[in-house]
């Protein structure tokens, strides 16, 4: 069989965001790949972020973030929906590439060569990543998965069906979603719809700061306990708390400045504050990691809370919230 590519390809528009000179490099598999998708259909990712504002404490992690599915039909006309995998779930994707639609699939890190130096032949991890070209023949698969498009091919092209079907048989199915292309709205009207959606989730903003609600989760002792049993855990604790705050805060960044350029808002210094916040976050999370493996406890610092306070209370006061 003939490799079946979706109709955008992995051409792109220049990207903003995933370059490597940012902050934090990535944010959670699933934002990432659809960023990717929206880079490689030609469209720019930063006008459906506003969902990265109304980000909250969830009681022993932050918000997981997700694009908003009406969004992304709105901004975009793009449509995402589930699939039903009830056959073979290699045959589906299959079917659905050569139909021109991207699969976003959760699939095995042991199989994703772009992994390699973390889970790659390491670990199983589960990961989400977006489909983008078929060739059975030649056993050959074209992804999208964190900042990149890659390629991975023969064994693990084996491998990860097979896993794939052996959890289709002994267990749950993997969740898989299909991508539907439409006709992309006009420019003006994109820009109309994002400074909607900002009010929108500025609205939904937590009341209760939830960098404080988290601070008080992190000084919990036992999460500095045994830090050699427990390194792991650190790493998992970190990516649900530090990295999702700090990457968020981030992506906020990227839309606050777009909306700022294409809109004439007057959002920059907010853009910036969310930054201080990016940065703030990752020098904690590396601080939180030294903490834990001496043993120590800790205190997150103040002035995180301190900047999603004045990120806040500024956008409310802008937009009259």
């Amino acid at each position: 069989m003939a490799e079946a590519l979706t109709t955008r390809g992995f051409c792109g528009s220049p990207r903003t965001m995933h370059t490597g000179s940012g902050v934090w490099e990535e944010s959670n598999c699933y934002l990432d790949v659809l960023i990717e998708l929206l880079y490689s259909s030609g469209l720019p990712p930063e006008p459906a972020l506003a969902v990265t504002l109304s980000a909250d404490w969830e009681g022993d992690q932050w918000t997981f973030c997700k694009f908003n599915d009406e969004d992304l039909r709105c901004l975009y006309a793009l449509d995402i929906q589930e699939l039903n995998p009830w056959d073979d779930l290699h045959d589906h994707v299959v079917t659905q590439v050569q139909s021109g639609h991207p699969v976003l699939i959760e699939v095995d890190s042991w199989f994703l060569p772009d992994t390699r130096g973390s889970a790659y032949h390491r670990a199983h991890v589960k990961t989400t990543i977006a489909v983008m070209s078929m060739d059975p023949a030649k056993g050959v698969m074209g992804y999208l998965h964190g900042t990149g498009a890659w390629t991975l091919q023969d064994a693990d092209y084996q491998g990860i069906w097979l896993r794939a079907a052996a959890l289709q048989q002994g267990a749950l199915p993997p969740y898989v979603e299909r991508v539907r292309y439409g006709n992309p709205v006009q420019p003006d009207d994109r820009v109309t719809y994002a400074m909607q959606a900002l009010q929108r989730e500025v609205a939904r903003m937590p009341q209760i700061n939830p960098v404080e609600q988290f601070a008080r989760f992190a000084a919990e002792p036992e999460l500095a306990a045994a830090p050699q049993q427990n390194l792991e855990r650190v790493h998992r604790f970190a990516f649900a708390t530090f990295r999702q705050i700090g990457s968020g805060a981030e992506l906020a960044s990227h839309h606050l400045r777009w909306l700022s350029s294409e809109a004439g808002l007057n959002l920059l210094d907010v853009s910036q504050t969310c930054i201080e916040l990016a940065r703030l976050a990752r020098a904690e999370q590396f601080r939180f990691a030294r903490c834990a493996s001496r043993g120590k406890p800790f205190v997150l610092s103040p002035l995180m809370a301190e900047l999603w306070d004045s990120m806040a209370r500024d956008l409310r006061n802008r937009l009259r919230v």
